[in-house]
């Protein structure tokens, strides 16, 4: 295995499959697991469509000297989107704000926190962000439907660059594949056996997912700057929704001596 590295090569133009590169050569399989702008999906069906700005941009960092908010990961659904706070080991508070925008900042990484506590102007909120120094990392999230094709029998997609889900589920879904695709290839007998199987074993399963990942999306885009599209608690939030979940981790018990 090789990270960090990139691949530009072509398909074969008879059999479509990834030739020529020598990093792959002579390999039985060739697994793309190279997220949402995978360059083995474009590879595999170069009419794929390209992913889409979601309506939803995301901004993250850590609070200090923050008075005690609860514990566990507290969600709010807000006027402008959804904001996360989780109290750490080491008194600070991690937290992260996902802003519902039709149309994304001219430079994601330029929005700061005045600009934020404006957008989310209920507490504890604000109560967070007066602790935050800066803004540490800040992305716009985005949409692509599943792939149509995802296997040519030798080159297959894993993980978002088959099915960007979303919801909180990508890293899941993507350790899903792995086991997934590992069982098929210890039990088909022969590679192209195998990933029709992983596909067919896979395709329900993750387009369940990328549905409830539009439902949790709907849910914090809904609100006075886009027009209600559906009925039921995405277009209900009036005051603000808060939620609040608890993490219980219990110690592995040892093996006995």
């Amino acid at each position: 295995m090789r990270t960090g590295t990139s691949s530009v090569d072509t398909a074969d133009a008879r059999t479509g499959h990834l030739n020529g590169d020598p990093l792959i050569a002579g390999a039985d399989v060739v697994v793309g697991a190279d997220g949402i702008w995978s360059a083995t999906r474009k590879v595999l069906d170069p009419a794929s469509p390209e992913p889409a700005y979601a309506g939803i941009y995301a901004l993250s960092g850590v609070a200090r000297g923050v008075a005690a908010i609860g514990s566990g990961i507290n969600m709010i659904f807000a006027r402008r989107g959804a904001f996360i706070h989780l109290p750490a080991p080491d008194g600070t508070v991690w937290w992260a704000a996902q802003v519902a925008a039709a149309e994304p900042p001219a430079d994601v990484r330029a929005v700061g926190l005045g600009e934020l506590a404006g957008l989310f102007p209920e507490e504890p909120v604000t109560a967070v962000l007066r602790g935050a120094t800066e803004v540490g990392a800040a992305t716009l999230l985005h949409v692509l439907r599943p792939a149509e094709r995802r296997q040519d029998g030798r080159t297959v997609l894993v993980g978002d660059a088959a099915h960007p889900v979303g919801a909180g589920q990508g890293a899941s879904m993507a350790i899903e594949d792995a086991v997934a695709l590992a069982h098929a290839l210890t039990t088909a007998g022969d590679v192209p056996t195998a990933l029709a199987e992983f596909d067919r074993v896979r395709h329900d399963r993750t387009g369940r997912l990328v549905k409830v990942a539009a439902a949790n999306r709907d849910a914090k885009t809904a609100g006075p700057d886009r027009p209600p599209t559906r009925t039921g608690h995405a277009v209900l939030l009036r005051p603000p929704l808060r939620t609040h979940h608890r993490l219980a981790l219990r110690p592995h018990p040892r093996p006995p001596a």
